[in-house]
């Protein structure tokens, strides 16, 4: 079992989150629980409540990182790419799809969990759902620069709502009509996109 002093604070939290994202991936979000982190990394339950407040802390920490991944994800998909905003969009939605495939616990895990303490969903958390929207935007602004700053924050969300439902759907099973799963996903999701940008691009 752990002493306080084998690891500094800091340390006891990298633990704790690296034991999190490891149990939720290889047992599934159900069995993510502070008595099995605290199981897995040999400390006692009470310990964890030193670098973490609740049960919604810690999903908070761990999706936060989920999401810096997926980011980081998409920046490197279009660093390799076509620098047109047409197809930089494409390959934000793919590199969505093709994320939440690879990663599909810890990307269920950002949708699954309700936080019930609210006091924690502070600008530290949410700026990494900014920094996705922003990369959409970017694009965006590019392929429709008559837009407002309005009409760009709408058809941001609108065009993430959409990528996501399809793949949220399909990594339900409850979407794909007979084809491997990704790569209909992977086809739906062109298609969507491909026709809100000719709708975007074509408007009066």
């Amino acid at each position: 079992m752990g002493r306080r002093n084998d690891h500094s604070r800091d340390e006891l939290k990298e633990m704790v989150i690296l034991a999190a994202e490891k149990i939720l991936v290889d047992e599934g979000y159900n069995k993510l629980t502070t008595r099995r982190i605290a199981k897995e990394i040999g400390y006692t339950v009470g310990s964890l409540y030193m670098v973490i407040k609740n049960v919604d802390d810690l999903m908070l920490l761990l999706n936060a990182r989920t999401l810096q991944h997926l980011l980081e994800k998409i920046e490197l998909d279009l660093a390799k790419g076509s620098k047109d905003p047409e197809a930089a969009l494409m390959q934000i939605a793919i590199s969505y799809v093709d994320f939440a495939f690879e990663h599909k616990e810890k990307w269920q895990a950002i949708f699954m969990h309700r936080v019930t303490d609210e006091a924690l969903l502070t600008e530290d958390y949410f700026v990494h759902i900014k920094n996705l929207f922003y990369v959409i935007g970017q694009q965006l602004s590019q392929l429709a620069p008559h837009l407002s700053e309005d009409e760009l924050g709408l058809l941001t969300r609108g065009l993430w709502g959409a990528v996501h439902g399809v793949t949220m759907l399909s990594l339900d099973h409850k979407f794909s009509i007979g084809a491997p799963v990704e790569y209909d996903t992977q086809r739906v999701v062109k298609s969507v996109v491909g026709s809100a940008l000719y709708g975007i691009q074509n408007r009066a």
